[in-house]
């Protein structure tokens, strides 16, 4: 649901952009998630709340977007990060 011309839009609230930037998460970081997502089909939906949960690792760290969709883009309702990985072996 990209809008012609590449660019995905968010909607992210007053309180959710604050949280994002205690957080240290950037919109670039929440567009590259939902792009990923978007593009592969990975993500889960919440049937309840109509709201989607995708991940996306950038560099050494996970991000998390719990987003839905509408015709004006994508809107942000949480936004979390984390560096841990775990290696099987």
């Amino acid at each position: 649901m990209t809008p012609a011309g590449g660019e995905i839009k968010l909607q992210i609230s007053e309180a959710v952009g604050k949280l994002m930037e205690e957080r240290h998460i950037y919109e670039d970081d929440m567009k590259q998630v939902i792009e990923s997502a978007e593009g592969t089909g990975s993500k889960l939906y919440d049937t309840e709340t109509g709201k989607f949960l995708a991940k996306r690792r950038i560099a050494d760290v996970t991000f998390y977007a719990i987003y839905s969709s509408s015709p004006e883009g994508y809107m942000i309702y949480d936004a979390y990060s984390h560096r841990s990985e775990i290696e099987g072996g």
